[in-house]
């Protein structure tokens, strides 16, 4: 699990406007399209962090079902300087191994 601490949030954020917010995926029927599973980059939940006055945060994602293919899960962490980084990263790792049954091999 990566961790990055970073400095103290700066007195102005800025609204945290996600790119999927921004796009419009319609097909002729009118269902949303999906669009391909990646990694959740730390810059995105250093953002909510900074952006919602958080210390700590852990982003869970997932993509359930057979369709589209590949399905899996992704776990994101953010601590704003070393002690909360190194606590958000025991609770992503609690929340891999015990909660959703990833094994050492799959959860680095």
């Amino acid at each position: 699990m990566e961790c990055r601490p970073t400095r103290a949030p700066a007195e102005t954020t800025t609204e945290m406007e996600p790119e999927f917010f921004n796009r419009k995926h319609r097909r002729a029927s009118g269902v949303k399209s999906v669009a391909a599973m990646k990694p959740i980059p730390i810059s995105a939940a250093e953002r909510i962090a900074k952006s919602y006055g958080y210390d700590q945060v852990v982003i869970i994602a997932r993509r359930v079902g057979e369709k589209p293919a590949p399905c899996g899960e992704h776990v994101t962490t953010y601590g704003l300087n070393k002690a909360h980084c190194d606590a958000a990263a025991r609770i992503g790792d609690f929340l891999k191994f015990k909660v959703m049954g990833w094994t050492k091999e799959n959860g680095v």
